[in-house]
């Protein structure tokens, strides 16, 4: 039976998992992802953890091929001879490239119908022009981002696929290239930039224990993690839920300039002739990890949290409101000069009220979030990420969401929709479980929090009206 490799190069950590051909998990293995300094990530470090847990895993199960994914925008600059690398991976959450962005704002709309984005300072464009800017290079000099330098290290080949690519800023959704005109708009040459190969397909190999292992560049974290059960379950929207949290649907190709307006982005999926359409919450897991840590001098462990989430006060009202933006509003106004705020925090206002309202303030977002994305409330939402292992979160979740939360038994769906995209694509033996789903259902409790999302809703859109230094759409 043939064994399968996925490694996921995240921003919290990085995922190496292993499974059968029937989709169930050998094995995994989980490292924090090394501290970023002022350069970024270093490489050396990270393809350390890589390929000493590829070594690992590949004497103890015999590897057949391998899928690589992880986040996106995140990247570093090489010299394409040698492939030593002229700076750090600068992570997509990187704020040096702000003043760049900024330059370009007023030609958001343009942008959007070539890329299906908003003008953000995370993408690999910006990141590049500012390392051309502050680094000692040559002429011949090549841009990756990092799940595409993962794949050059382990194969020696620069490749990248189309989910990838199109978080560049500089890929052309519609045709399915490079833009010429992003390109041109940047000064950025096209030889900067590596060669497109199609998601999941074996483009190189790597050597383990002596012997040829094929590698495939998968693709976007979020995007492999909604096609990890597609077909498999009901048809769904993918919640992604990680340090930031997103939303995932698709839609036929259309022309990009009619959804300029709806606060979505848009980019290529897998299946031919769709797109996929994405919101988000840039600081969803990490409002939580803020409250566990950094709020309270012990830190609080995740089952107390969930003891405290578990009990609700009768006066709901009473609680103050969390708005969940510490790294900026992302969907639908995009604004990262506005931080996160408690509204109605008084006296006698306890710890664990802050820890319920942190909570509510998210599934409040998430409300927001979805009445932009999603027309249809009946349509059930497929969760992925730590988050999903939470019970009571879960069915808060579903209680203020109103949209029914279905939680997979296997729940690495990144790294599951990694293997199964490369097997579809290489023709590979496959065959997912169609059971062992936890479903949680909306419950009347959800009305009592109506009248607090509502003044949560209006103070929002206030607060967003607020004028700042940088107002970017991503």
């Amino acid at each position: 039976m043939s064994v399968y490799c996925s490694i996921d190069f995240g921003t919290t950590s990085i995922k190496l998992g292993l499974f059968s051909e029937d989709g169930e998990i050998l094995a995994l293995k989980k490292a924090p992802t090394p501290a970023s300094s002022e350069n970024g990530y270093d490489p050396d470090t990270v393809f350390s953890i890589v390929r000493n847990q590829l070594d690992v895993f590949d004497k103890a199960f015999h590897i057949d091929a391998i899928a690589i994914t992880g986040m996106s925008e995140a990247g570093i600059l090489l010299e394409k001879d040698t492939g030593e690398a002229l700076s750090g991976i600068i992570p997509w959450f990187d704020g040096r490239t702000k003043e760049i962005s900024s330059a370009y704002a007023d030609k958001d709309y343009e942008g959007f119908c070539i890329t299906g984005l908003h003008n953000s300072f995370k993408y690999g464009a910006y990141k590049l022009l500012w390392t051309l800017g502050n680094t000692v290079h040559g002429e011949d000099v090549i841009w990756l981002s990092a799940c595409d330098w993962l794949f050059f290290r382990l194969t020696g080949i620069y490749a990248t696929e189309p989910s990838f690519a199109a978080r560049t800023y500089l890929f052309d959704i519609g045709d399915g290239r490079w833009s010429a005109e992003r390109l041109s708009l940047f000064n950025i040459k096209e030889g900067m930039l590596p060669r497109l190969v199609c998601s999941g397909l074996f483009s190189g190999n790597t050597k383990l224990n002596g012997r040829d292992v094929p590698v495939a560049i998968a693709g976007h974290d979020h995007l492999l993690a909604m096609y990890s059960y597609e077909g498999v379950v009901e048809e769904y929207i993918c919640n992604s839920m990680g340090t930031s949290e997103t939303f995932l649907g698709t839609v036929e190709k259309s022309v990009l300039a009619d959804s300029y307006d709806t606060g979505l982005t848009y980019g290529p999926y897998f299946r031919k002739d769709f797109l996929y359409w994405m919101s988000n919450i840039p600081s969803s897991g990490m409002s939580v990890e803020w409250i566990r840590k950094k709020a309270v001098r012990n830190e609080s462990g995740y089952p107390y949290l969930d003891s405290v989430i578990s009990e609700m006060p009768s006066d709901i009202e009473a609680l103050p409101l969390f708005f969940p933006w510490l790294a900026g509003i992302g969907t639908p106004s995009y604004r990262n000069d506005i931080g996160g705020v408690f509204w109605g925090l008084k006296e006698n206002t306890s710890y664990e009220d802050l820890v319920r309202s942190v909570f509510i303030g998210l599934c409040f977002q998430e409300k927001r979030v979805l009445s932009i994305s999603a027309d249809d409330v009946s349509t059930p939402l497929l969760v992925f990420g730590g988050a999903a292992k939470s019970e009571p979160w879960m069915q808060l979740k579903a209680d203020i969401t109103g949209h029914r939360i279905i939680v997979p038994s296997v729940s690495e769906g990144t790294l599951l929709g990694a293997v199964r995209l490369m097997c579809d694509v290489n023709g590979l033996p496959l065959h997912l479980n169609e059971e062992g789903f936890k479903s949680y259902e909306p419950g009347e409790r959800g009305r009592g929090f109506s009248d607090k999302y509502d003044l949560y809703s209006s103070l929002s859109e206030e607060f967003e009206k607020i004028k700042g230094g940088n107002n970017e759409r991503n």
